[in-house]
């Protein structure tokens, strides 16, 4: 093993690191740490000439200096000459088990660069399959095992089949865009610029209007115990649907902030993105936890539930639900500004923007592993078994795509492994 530091300073960290065997390099790799601000840092490690990972660690507790100070350290503990890999691999031990908490996440990455075994890299490779044309979507819901209910600009409906990839049925009932669509076991719950209101999933016409709260809804989410609608002015109302009927007319509310902008359900609760907040409402329709968020959040999507994922304007984020807090960045970019986001399995989660770019992400790596342009501005998208569902468009023009259908293709490299007798 030998060692080369190529440079570094306050606002950049590289380090050039060799394995090497009676003078032939068996395999090389470089780090390089670059603060993007006064808590994160960006962390690319490279194996020849792939990224094995790549991800932002933010630390809320520690400042700059510190962890600049750290990388030093780091760097020296580095700079000399290894007898054999299993001097280094102890030595890396060593970090793992003692070191401060970037020095150990560097050195887990550097172990598993340099071990004998094979490093494996997924990729996950897109495909569009169909694509539609229509008005502007913004929002949908599951109506069954392959139907989608899509809901869209000046009050258009949409429902998808999603294995032959044509749109069934077509209907406007109204005239403002809706927002938000939930469904019910009788039901569709939609919120408007005006409120909210219920859909008859079979024939799309509106069943009932709340005609008492004229409000800018803008997420809604049907639990076990009730609706929970939110607003543009960040309040929450719990409802109660008899069948197709609003029953309870959202006198119980909560005010979570100055805007609401996403809901979900996860297990008996219901999580609100509110501004840079996460909101968790039991079914007493009171806050449980409260978890603050530095930037605000555009969509979120759970993770197998025990965690969720977070995108927002140049970021995207994991909140580790057992741990109940704001654990870390997966990416952030001041160029990108991330608009919905998908799990794909337990792993792996699709990020798109307003530029229809749809990216995949390794949750534990944090790597890119797949990229795809569907050519027009997402605004959301929803797995449906094994095809992935985005839609959106632009606001601007006609005759223009809005509902694409991906399917994907899991691909496994993996590098070569070596003999350790060389």
């Amino acid at each position: 093993m030998s060692y080369s530091l190529a440079h570094i300073t306050y606002q950049h960290f590289e380090v050039h690191l060799m394995r090497v065997s009676n003078t032939e390099v068996l395999r090389t790799a470089k780090l390089v740490v670059q603060r993007m601000s006064a808590t994160a840092f960006a962390i690319k490690l490279s194996l020849e000439q792939d990224v094995v990972y790549q991800g932002i660690f933010r630390f809320l507790q520690q400042g700059a200096d510190k962890i600049v100070d750290e990388l030093k350290a780091l760097a020296e503990h580095f700079k000399k000459a290894y007898r054999d890999e299993s001097d280094f691999t102890e030595d890396l031990s060593t970090l793992v088990a003692k070191g401060s908490k970037i020095s150990r996440d560097i050195a887990n990455l550097l172990h598993q660069v340099f071990s004998d075994e094979p490093i494996e890299q997924k990729q996950l490779k897109l495909k569009t399959r169909t694509a539609s044309i229509g008005e502007p979507m913004v929002c949908a819901t599951r109506l069954g095992e392959n139907r989608l209910i899509l809901g869209g600009k000046d009050g258009w409906v949409y429902v998808l089949d999603v294995l032959t990839g044509k749109v069934s049925d077509r209907h406007r009932i109204g005239e403002r865009t809706i927002n938000c669509l939930a469904r019910s076991s009788k039901a569709v719950v939609a919120g408007n610029e005006e409120g909210l209101e219920t859909i008859n999933p079979a024939t799309l016409v509106s069943l009932e209007f709340d005609s008492i709260y004229q409000e800018n809804v803008s997420a809604v989410a049907v639990a076990s115990w009730g609706v929970v609608s939110g607003t543009r002015d960040g309040i929450a109302r719990r409802w109660k649907l008899d069948e197709t009927t609003l029953l309870k007319y959202g006198a119980e509310k909560l005010t979570l902030g100055r805007s609401i902008q996403r809901m979900s359900v996860l297990k008996e609760e219901v999580v609100v993105a509110a501004g840079q907040n996460l909101f968790f409402i039991n079914d007493h329709f009171s806050v449980d936890r409260k978890i603050p968020i530095d930037f605000t959040i555009s969509d979120m999507c759970p993770m197998d539930h025990s965690s969720l994922i977070l995108c927002g304007e140049g970021a995207l984020a994991q909140v580790k639900l057992s741990e109940g807090k704001y654990t870390k960045y997966i990416t952030a970019s001041e160029s990108t500004k991330y608009t919905c986001v998908a799990g794909i399995d337990s792993k792996t989660f699709c990020a798109g923007n307003d530029d229809g770019l749809l990216t995949v992400f390794d949750v534990e790596s944090e790597a890119e592993i797949g990229a795809t342009n569907v050519q027009f501005p997402l605004r959301g998208m929803i797995r449906v078994n094994d095809k992935l569902v985005v839609y959106g468009g632009s606001w601007k023009g006609r005759s223009q795509k809005t509902i694409a259908i991906l399917d994907w293709e899991e691909i496994i490299h993996r590098s070569k492994e070596f003999d350790p007798k060389r």
